[in-house]
């Protein structure tokens, strides 16, 4: 259950890590935009989902479980590939 709502030890200590280093915001953003999967800017999966970013794979049933319904009309854009992330 911890794990389908993003509150393990292990990942409760990465986001702090993430929270004290100055370049959270860029890695979030990359995470957002290259569809990452696990922690990048203090976010998981699941985090990026809630936050309107298409998920990456759907192997994991908490990520699917967080997807909310989106309206194709509605719906945010999908996030541009970032070039100078491989």
């Amino acid at each position: 259950p911890d794990l389908a709502i993003g509150t393990t030890p292990v990942v409760q200590a990465a986001k702090e890590l993430c929270a004290r280093c100055p370049g959270q915001a860029a890695c979030r953003d990359s995470g957002r935009r290259n569809h990452e999967s696990g922690i990048w800017g203090a976010e998981t999966e699941e985090d990026r989902v809630r936050a309107g970013y298409p998920i990456r794979t759907i192997t994991r049933t908490s990520t699917a479980t967080a997807r909310q319904p989106v309206n194709a009309t509605n719906g945010p854009p999908p996030p541009a590939r970032d070039p100078e992330v491989a």
